[in-house]
């Protein structure tokens, strides 16, 4: 297992907004002045590490980073993206991609781009190759 570790200006704010895209909390740590500087939350067998820290200096936090996060079986991605905009998240793009994953997007507190994915169709080698050639356009469908 691999578990990124996003550094974030501030812990709680970001391990809310994960909570509302239905992650669940696996633990907090409380730093010496008490407040919480690091935490895991988990959504199926996706864990991710939200910590504060200097060291990226909070300004660069965010850029430049996707998680593509693939949600379990058990969950239907259009029931997610509906919960997801209910707890008053910014959800866009719902659809499903040249690749056969239908996916959305939504960016975290510090600017991480998260997409929700889940396989719906198995992968055309052959349109994936075009569109990354420029022979077709990358757009999916809702």
């Amino acid at each position: 297992m691999i578990m990124p570790v996003l550094w974030v200006k501030d812990v709680d704010a970001s391990i809310a907004f994960y909570n509302k895209l239905g992650f669940t909390t696996q633990m907090v740590l409380a730093g010496p002045a008490g407040k919480n500087v690091f935490g895991i939350v988990e959504l199926g067998e996706n864990n991710l590490g939200i910590s504060t820290d200097d060291n990226p200096p909070a300004s660069k936090v965010g850029a430049g980073v996707q998680f593509m996060i693939y949600l379990p079986d058990s969950t239907k991605i259009d029931d997610h993206y509906a919960a997801s905009i209910a707890a008053g998240l910014e959800a866009k793009n719902l659809g499903t991609a040249y690749w056969g994953d239908r996916i959305y997007d939504v960016y975290d507190p510090d600017g991480y781009w998260i997409t929700i994915s889940q396989t719906v169709e198995q992968a055309n080698m052959e349109k994936v190759a075009a569109v990354v050639r420029g022979d077709m356009p990358a757009s999916h469908t809702n």
